[in-house]
């Protein structure tokens, strides 16, 4: 399978619609020479970082600025669930169905509808913020392979934003947490 971005769609693509990261990948099957075309909506930036160390609160106060849309999911953890241990034996097929399966993570209807309300103040003259994308995982930060299996499967490769807390205090605010859920520490 051949999996290739289809520019021809993404530069034809109106004004108001281009800080959205919507793209158009034209997928060929082998033997048939039959073609798939999809269209996934991709993250410009992911939050990874340790458990209690503001991943949470950094996700909510970004989820608040009206051009900014967070991911369907509450934590995909798409690459931490072992694709990150296959990442060097994955073939141009699984790459596309990968890229296709975390596409499913993020709100086309929502994305859809800002890019809407963003076309309506475009054309009334007023500025014009490009729409970003964003996920948040904390515990890619543990897997010392998952930067390059997002940049395999996520070739336009996103950025990165880390969370980080004096650990100390992490570690108490962990314990605190897990005394009010009764778990033993």
């Amino acid at each position: 399978i051949k999996c290739e971005e289809d520019q021809q769609h993404r530069t034809a693509a109106p004004k108001k619609q281009r800080g959205s990261r919507t793209h158009v990948f034209t997928c060929t099957l082998p033997k048939s020479n039959d073609t798939v075309t999809t269209q996934m909506t991709i993250p410009h930036f992911i939050i990874i970082g340790a458990q209690k160390g503001g991943t949470s609160s950094l996700g909510k106060i970004l989820d608040q600025h009206p051009s900014l849309v967070k991911s369907k999911t509450f934590e995909p953890h798409f690459f931490d669930l072992s694709i990150h241990k296959l990442v060097s034996q994955l073939t141009p097929q699984d790459l596309c169905k990968l890229r296709q399966s975390y596409s499913s993570h993020f709100p086309r209807e929502a994305l859809h509808q800002l890019l809407l309300d963003h076309g309506n103040n475009f054309s009334q003259g007023k500025n014009h913020t490009p729409i970003l994308l964003f996920e948040k995982t904390p515990s890619y930060i543990v897997y010392s392979k998952i930067p390059d299996a997002i940049a395999k499967i996520l070739f336009w490769k996103p950025k990165i934003l880390v969370t980080l807390r004096n650990p100390v205090d992490r570690a108490f605010s962990q314990y605190k947490m897990a005394r009010q859920n009764q778990q033993d520490y």
